[in-house]
């Protein structure tokens, strides 16, 4: 029998959340106005991230850019996760919610991320619900004006992970859009 230690979180986790909420606000403020704005995008893919016991879920995802400053803006990614070695039926969902930032806006678009995840899911044997936030980088390749391709890898820091493992990876690609 297992038991779990509920308390106060560790000084440690509390200065990673503080660190990041002064990284992003520095990226919005460093960001030019909203009347220079760049075009938003969303993509489908299919992608793959280590959920718990070491064992890895994949599944589709879905992932919206608003370009809300020029070369900046904010990002919301939804991560379908159904099929994993960590539980046999049912899965569940990751939402990254954050800011971002390209580093090049030509036809290879370089894209730093950072926000914060949330996991919600109740397979049979497991919980993934869960806090915490997110680290990445996305290249998109465009092919044409409206149309192109991405690769996105990710470092997930979970700080309530109970049973997600605290430290989550991430891998996906896809087809991105511009509109």
């Amino acid at each position: 029998m297992k038991k779990r230690i509920r308390g106060r979180r560790s000084p440690a986790s509390i200065r990673a959340g503080m660190g990041a909420a002064l990284f992003l606000a520095a990226i919005l403020a460093a960001a030019p106005p909203a009347g220079a704005a760049g075009r938003s995008s969303f993509s489908l893919g299919y992608g793959t991230s280590l959920i718990m016991r070491g064992d890895w879920g994949s599944g589709f995802e879905g992932a919206l850019f608003l370009g809300l400053w020029k070369q900046s803006g904010i990002h919301v990614e939804l991560d379908l996760v159904s099929n994993s070695n960590a539980f046999t039926s049912g899965g569940g969902a990751i939402i990254d919610a954050g800011v971002w930032k390209a580093i090049d806006a030509g036809w290879g678009r370089s894209i730093l991320l950072i926000g914060f995840n949330f996991s919600e899911g109740h397979p049979y044997e497991a919980d993934l619900n869960g806090f915490g936030m997110h680290f990445g980088f996305r290249q998109e390749f465009w092919l044409g004006k409206h149309f192109g391709l991405y690769g996105r890898a990710m470092l997930r820091l979970w700080l309530n992970a109970e049973e997600l493992d605290a430290v989550s990876p991430a891998i996906s690609g896809g087809a991105a859009f511009k509109f």
